[in-house]
């Protein structure tokens, strides 16, 4: 699940392939380590030792000791004062201390406060910030960044937590100021969460029915209001059979192609690339739609353009079939490269669809080094890299690109 607004708790298992985006709604944050409108380059001009002093100082400020220290900047001055107003009683200011937190993965601490401000004496005082609070602690208790007993009870009280704010009828909220987070964008997201869970079985048995009205619910008719997540899941939603019962693997639905594509092309409507470049794949194998070339590679480029894996892997294949080696290289390489030092447990972590987008990058980027092809000169050593990288996240496409190549049709 992802918490809107302050930091994405986790990856959306279809975005995956996209490079993580800003999230959707900054709230603003204070005190971190002299960050402001300059954004994260100031972030790099700080020694780990120098945030870590920062971090100390902050949970200082929020137990309000006596020999607490004193702030020496002005972003501390900044993040003393909001500690300050938080223990004056001003729920904002804690609200603001939790996001704060939240930003600097400081997570049980952000759970505290956020426990501050999911009280019923809260949501009676104001309905809307209270709302905030509960869809962020629900997010963070899902994903086990903060504990309520064991693992699967923190899961239940996030999930339980995410249900109850997917249920609520946003438009009784009033408009949210600038620290807050619109309660129709709040709503939405949490109906797509948990649309998720009942669709992979996450903290609740498997339920397509009730994942479908969820996302159906989110979307919102494809209005821009809606979100474009739950479109895009429902345009993979219809483009593939599902079982009827779990327990009959030969009782599936058929998939409703028209539905799919409809939904895609909401989702590519709002910005969203993973449709996009389902859209472009369409346009390009005729699945549901005549083919049309000039369509898809529209489509599939400005998915990639966006960062999407899949569609930069798409555009290096794609023009190394049209011997323009220099392009192939140039989209591999913006897959392969921050892939260098991943972990293994990053790539388990991924889903298989990813993992074998992305070997295909490598695989490409090492045969261009090996045969010289768009690089200066050929490079063994280097070829063997990316080749290596390309087994270890998906051996079965490097066997099946490697038989492919030696009949010629690579």
């Amino acid at each position: 699940m992802s918490s809107t607004g302050v930091v994405a708790v986790v990856t959306d298992e279809d975005h995956e392939a996209s490079r993580p985006q800003s999230p959707p709604h900054d709230v603003a944050t204070v005190g971190d380590a002299g960050l402001d409108e300059e954004g994260d380059e100031q972030h790099d001009e700080f020694a780990s030792d120098e945030l870590e002093i920062l971090d100390m100082k902050l949970k200082k400020w929020l137990l309000d000791e006596h020999d607490a220290p004193i702030p020496e900047t002005q972003a501390e001055d900044e993040l003393y004062e909001l500690c300050r107003r938080a223990h004056d009683g001003d729920l904002i200011a804690r609200y603001l201390v939790a996001c704060t937190c939240l930003h600097r993965e400081m997570f049980t601490e952000a759970g505290k406060q956020l426990r501050l401000i999911t009280t019923p004496q809260v949501q009676e005082a104001d309905p809307l910030l209270h709302l905030n609070a509960m869809f962020q602690l629900g997010a963070l208790l899902f994903d086990g960044f903060v504990r309520e007993g064991s693992t699967e009870d923190s899961q239940q009280s996030g999930l339980h937590m995410m249900q109850q704010v997917a249920e609520i009828e946003p438009s009784h909220f009033r408009k949210p100021p600038p620290e807050l987070v619109d309660a129709t964008e709040l709503v939405t997201s949490a109906q797509f969460n948990v649309g998720r869970a009942f669709n992979d079985g996450v903290g609740v048995e498997i339920n397509y029915a009730e994942a479908e009205r969820l996302w159906l619910l989110a979307a919102r008719d494809g209005a821009p209001t809606g979100s474009h997540q739950a479109m895009n899941q429902l345009g993979h939603f219809y483009s593939r059979p599902r079982r009827l019962d779990q327990r009959d693997p030969l009782a599936l639905t058929k998939p409703d192609l028209p539905e799919a594509i409809s939904w895609h092309k909401c989702a590519t409507a709002l910005g969203n690339a993973d449709s996009a470049y389902e859209l472009g794949t369409m346009h390009r194998d005729g699945v549901g739609m005549a083919k049309d070339q000039k369509k898809a590679l529209e489509l599939i480029k400005s998915a990639a353009e966006a960062g999407h894996d899949l569609a930069e892997t798409a555009l290096a294949v794609h023009y190394y079939t049209l011997r323009l080696y220099n392009k192939a290289v140039q989209w591999a390489t913006r897959v392969v490269q921050p892939l260098v030092d991943v972990s293994d447990q990053q790539i388990a972590d991924s889903t298989e669809r990813l993992r074998v987008g992305q070997a295909r990058a490598c695989w490409y980027l090492a045969r261009c080094c090996r045969l010289g092809l768009g690089v200066e000169g050929k490079n063994a050593k280097e070829a063997q890299v990316y080749l290596d990288l390309a087994k270890r996240l998906s051996k079965d496409e490097v066997v099946a690109l490697e038989k492919k190549a030696a009949v010629g049709e690579v």
